[in-house]
């Protein structure tokens, strides 16, 4: 499900693009505190399909109704997760892109700093942030334009995959390579056995990259294998545990997406 304002109707159609299946209750111009009010009757009923996961853009609107605004937005912030999550479904919260330091005299830093707050504090919510992406923008200096949409679309893809795909990109620190990590590895919530047939692929491709973020959205049960064949390839997408830091930056066994290749 994807929840948000005119910046989340923009990304509708690229997503959809990439292979994610949602229902889109999006409308322009509104804030967190409108989810919450004159929105929340329709959420709900939205909610009551009991969507896998729930991706909200918001924040752009309630950024620059000034500081004193921020506590507000917080209030704000925690009802909406709180009504989101009772259904289950594991929450995203896209932050805005890069906004101008002041809009109409007013500073939009503590507003947003406010809402990225709760939401990483939340249990179950991932704040994406998308404040240092170099997104082409529209006259207005707000909304991308439609090829920018296409382009942050791509990167909320890849920045979903760093934190719950693996095996990761070139370049990411891999385990046993981070000095931070923990000397003591707690007991994995559950054993999860690689399926007769299948090991753990070693590469991915961004056709394989947005696969394995599609079937994180669906929130499978720990365990499940997906299968597709992607770019003339069979490919798996398996639901297990993840021992990393790369989601909340805290080491943590947490739900992630593992790509396998067939052993025949």
């Amino acid at each position: 499900m994807l929840v948000g304002d005119s910046l989340a109707v923009g990304l509708a159609n690229p997503l959809a693009l990439l292979g994610m299946q949602f229902d889109s209750l999006a409308v322009s111009g509104t804030s967190v505190q409108y989810w919450t009010t004159v929105g929340l009757a329709n959420l709900q009923l939205e909610l009551e399909k009991k969507p896998t996961s729930v991706f909200i853009v918001l924040g752009t609107n309630d950024a620059f109704n000034g500081t004193a605004y921020a506590s507000t937005a917080a209030a704000a912030t925690a009802k909406l997760l709180a009504v989101i999550k009772r259904t289950g479904a594991l929450i995203f919260w896209v932050g805005p892109p890069s906004l101008p330091a002041s809009y109409r005299g007013k500073s939009g830093r503590a507003v947003i700093a406010a809402i990225r707050d709760v939401v990483e504090r939340t249990p179950d919510a991932t704040w994406i942030d998308s404040s240092k992406a170099t997104i082409e923008r529209s006259a207005d200096g707000l909304h991308p334009t439609m090829q920018g949409y296409y382009y942050w679309a791509d990167l909320l893809v890849d920045e979903l995959a760093g934190g719950f795909v693996s095996p990761t990109e070139v370049g990411q620190i891999s385990l046993g390579e981070d000095t931070d990590e923990p000397m003591v590895r707690p007991a994995a919530p559950s054993i999860v056995l690689v399926p007769a047939g299948w090991a753990h692929s070693k590469t991915r491709t961004p056709a394989m990259t947005a696969f394995a973020v599609s079937v994180l959205a669906k929130r499978n049960p720990i365990g499940h294998l997906e299968r597709a064949t992607i770019e003339g390839s069979k490919i798996g997408a398996l639901t297990e545990w993840h021992w990393d830091n790369h989601v909340g930056g805290q080491w943590k066994w947490h739900r992630g997406i593992s790509l396998l290749a067939p052993t025949s």
